[in-house]
């Protein structure tokens, strides 16, 4: 302790040993700031002092002249100094109570609860339910989450223990009763072990893993896909596939003229060429390069069917003629 008051001095009975003792003494006091787990006898408005009562933690305070007022809270463990009164905002400092019961007690109590009060705490255990969370024993408020805009009480699991979580006080929550409100919005995990691969955690409950898995309901998609592994829609596949939503029509091709499948799907062009080596049926990507899909004979003549991509172009040359398309 390094505390002294020497009083008032009387020059007519005080030595001058005396006097430098008392001397030597205030002036440690001075330089220690009055530290002792006590207050000061001597105390007067304007003194500050350094309580070491909760040591390793040590509160500087300011004496008013009514009341001491906590300044500044120091670890000498951690070598450390924070404004006093939120170090539980800054350290996180694990919650008492239970698991749906939490408390707190920093080492300067907190006098009431006021809007936008921000504290920190880290979580001991799973919380089952819905939970409060009592700092210096002011009194139990419930802890909130704002889904949809509005606050709702926690579910279990919300709170996980060793989870680090910040709350802020709002007298309006909870139907104008008070609470500590996350400021983030919890993730519900699972129980399974605590590593995963990346993309593949099945400690989210109700995620699909990457790896496998049976989706209960259905994905829309934007859109038609535009890339090679990009998903594609019902509508588009059925689409694609050869004879869905198609019909087998009677068509007129002219002879030697190209004509181009606009569809947006396959077609199958069927007819038959005359009787000439010369004759055939042709399909084209560019309507330029042509490949043989069919060649005639000299003895008779040859039926045919073909496939037409979609975009791509076909025509009979020579002898022959195209009468039916399934498009």
């Amino acid at each position: 302790m390094s505390q002294s008051d020497f009083g008032t001095i009387n020059a007519a009975t005080k030595s001058g040993s005396a006097l430098a003792t008392d001397l030597n003494s205030w002036r440690n006091a001075l330089h220690s700031n009055h530290k002792g787990s006590a207050e000061p006898s001597y105390k007067a408005t304007g003194m500050t002092w350094l309580d070491d009562s909760l040591d390793p933690i040590w509160i500087y305070k300011v004496y008013d002249g009514t009341t001491w007022i906590p300044l500044l809270e120091i670890d000498v463990t951690a070598n450390v100094a924070v404004p006093a009164g939120i170090t539980s905002r800054l350290k996180f400092p694990l919650a008492g109570g239970s698991a749906n019961a939490l408390t707190i007690t920093p080492a300067v109590a907190m006098a009431a609860y006021a809007d936008q009060d921000v504290v920190t705490f880290e979580a001991a255990s799973n919380n089952s339910g819905a939970a409060t969370l009592n700092i210096s024993g002011v009194g139990a408020k419930a802890i909130r989450k704002i889904i949809g805009g509005a606050d709702v009480a926690l579910a279990s699991g919300d709170l996980r223990a060793g989870g680090r979580y910040m709350v802020n006080y709002d007298s309006a929550a909870n139907s104008a009763a008070g609470a500590w409100v996350l400021t983030s919005l919890p993730i519900t995990l699972g129980t399974t072990v605590d590593s995963a691969a990346a993309g593949n955690d099945s400690r989210i409950t109700g995620a699909l893993q990457r790896s496998g898995g049976t989706m209960t309901g259905k994905i829309t998609l934007d859109g038609d896909p535009s890339s090679n592994l990009h998903a594609g829609t019902k509508q588009y596949i059925d689409g694609q596939d050869l004879g869905i939503g198609q019909t087998h029509q009677a068509v007129s091709r002219t002879l030697g003229t190209s004509y181009q499948n606009t569809t947006g799907k396959p077609i199958v062009c069927y007819g038959r060429l005359g009787v000439s080596a010369s004759a055939k049926a042709q399909v084209s990507t560019d309507n330029s390069t042509w490949v043989d899909a069919m060649s005639g004979g000299t003895a008779e003549a040859l039926s045919f069917s073909f496939v037409v991509p979609p975009g791509h172009y076909y025509k009979v040359i020579v002898s022959g003629s195209i009468s039916q398309e399934l498009r």
